[in-house]
């Protein structure tokens, strides 16, 4: 059967942000559907490390240093590369989630206000590096997007 000629349907979902599972999401009918985000959470986590690592030796060398401008280059193209792999791990998983959604007649999708969260909450360091990479509102406007194509 092709997708395109699924039409939308008349049940709802409500779809629940999180750090650990990228998105829970409840359809009216009783189905769960739980997106794991721990490909995220490594990227994240290489992505700091990487950062972390690649300063520390910048600022060992001398300002403006051949080495310095190499080192440089070399962290703005790591960082990109992992920026990427975050985005398009952002994609792939809204598009699987939105299609998943419309093959179950989903016609009304909610999704839950996250806004100043960041702010509300204060658990250490650790825990607030977290919470400032996450990329909830990237992954809401791509859901959002992907769900409006789709009808």
């Amino acid at each position: 059967m092709d997708s395109s000629k699924i039409e939308t349907g008349s049940k709802k979902a409500g779809v629940d942000l999180g750090e650990r599972h990228l998105a829970t999401v409840y359809v009216e009918n009783g189905e769960n559907i739980s997106v794991r985000g721990g490909r995220l959470r490594s990227l994240r986590r290489q992505h700091n490390r990487m950062l972390s690592t690649l300063r520390s030796k910048i600022d060992r060398k001398e300002k403006r240093s051949r080495r310095w401008k190499r080192l440089a280059r070399v962290k703005d193209r790591q960082l990109r590369k992992i920026r990427n792999q975050i985005e398009d791990f952002l994609h792939k998983t809204a598009t699987r989630l939105v299609k998943t959604l419309h093959e179950t007649r989903v016609g009304t999708v909610v999704v839950g206000d996250l806004t100043g969260i960041r702010e509300r909450i204060g658990y250490g360091d650790r825990m607030n590096q977290r919470l400032h990479k996450w990329a909830y509102s990237k992954f809401k406007h791509m859901l959002t997007c992907k769900a409006q194509l789709r009808g």
